[in-house]
C-alpha cells in the first residue's frame, strides 16, 4: 500500500494541502474529555519516522467511530485529516499545526508484527527535581519502573490505587491512579507486577500531602511498557 501512494513526512503537511498520505505512530491517546461547552473530545499525539510529533483531535461521535483505531504504539497510514495552524498561545514551535480527524479521514493499520521503537521525544522530570513542582499548576512527565502495587480502594465512588515507582537510583515515589487510570492502567499494572513494568506518566500532578507524591488528573496519561528508547536506557 505504501508503494501505491506518495507518503510524506509531517513537516510537509500544512493547512490547505490536499490528497496527502503519511505514516503515523500513536505516541499517546488521552481518555475522552468534555470541553467547557459540553462537547466530547479526545487528544492524540502522533509521531512520524523523523521523530516529529503532532497533536490530533477527535470530536463527538467520531470518537466512537475510531474506537478500534489508534491503538497505542501502532502505526497507521493516514490520509486527509483537516489541518490548521495551532493557535499562537498553544504553540511550542514555529508553524505548529493541529490535525482534526473525522469520519472522512482515511485510516488503515499497518500490517507489522512489532512497531518500531520510539525515539527520545519525551522530556522527563528527574525524580530528584519533583519537589520543584509541589502544589503548583505545572504538569510533569515521568519515567519509572513499578516496584510495588497496592490494593484498589474507593474514595466515594471513584476507584483509586497507589503504586510505587523507582528510578535508576532506586528512589521510591508513590503515584496515585484515579478513576479510569486505575481501572484501566492500574489493573493492567497489577496483573503484571511480577515483571516490574516500565511506565511513562504524562501530565501528572505533584503534591505534598504528608509526603511528596504524584497523582493522575483529567488529561493525564499512563503508558505501560511503551517501546521507547528512553526506557531501554533505564533498564540497563
Amino acid at each position: 500500500m505504501e508503494e501505491d501512494r506518495k507518503v510524506i513526512a509531517f513537516a510537509e503537511i500544512i493547512p490547505g494541502l490536499r490528497d496527502w498520505t503519511t505514516i503515523v505512530q500513536v505516541l499517546d491517546k488521552q481518555k475522552p474529555l468534555l470541553s467547557k461547552a459540553g462537547n466530547r473530545y479526545q487528544k492524540l499525539t502522533l509521531i512520524d519516522g523523523q521523530g516529529t510529533t503532532v497533536e490530533a483531535m477527535i470530536y463527538k461521535s467520531d470518537i466512537e467511530f475510531f474506537r478500534n483505531h489508534f491503538r497505542l504504539y501502532m502505526r497507521y497510514m493516514l490520509s486527509n485529516a483537516r489541518v490548521e495552524y495551532t493557535p499562537l498561545e498553544y504553540r511550542v514551535r514555529e508553524n505548529q499545526c493541529t490535525w482534526y480527524i473525522d469520519n472522512s479521514t482515511v485510516v488503515q493499520a499497518m500490517d507489522e508484527p512489532n512497531p518500531p521503537e520510539i525515539p527520545p521525544v519525551f522530556r522527563f522530570t528527574p525524580f530528584r527535581r519533583f519537589y520543584q513542582h509541589i502544589d503548583d499548576t505545572s504538569d510533569i512527565d515521568i519515567l519509572g519502573i513499578v516496584a510495588e502495587v497496592h490494593q484498589r480502594f474507593h474514595k466515594g465512588t471513584t476507584p483509586t490505587r497507589e503504586i510505587v515507582i523507582i528510578d535508576k537510583s532506586f528512589m521510591p515515589v508513590i503515584l496515585t491512579l484515579w478513576g479510569d487510570h486505575e481501572t484501566d492502567e492500574g489493573q493492567a499494572i497489577a496483573n503484571m507486577i511480577q515483571s516490574m513494568p516500565l511506565i511513562v506518566g504524562l501530565r501528572l500532578r505533584v503534591s505534598s500531602y504528608h509526603t511528596l507524591n504524584l497523582s493522575t488528573k483529567f488529561g493525564s496519561s499512563v503508558l505501560v511498557n511503551p517501546p521507547i528508547q528512553q526506557g531501554s536506557m533505564l533498564r540497563q
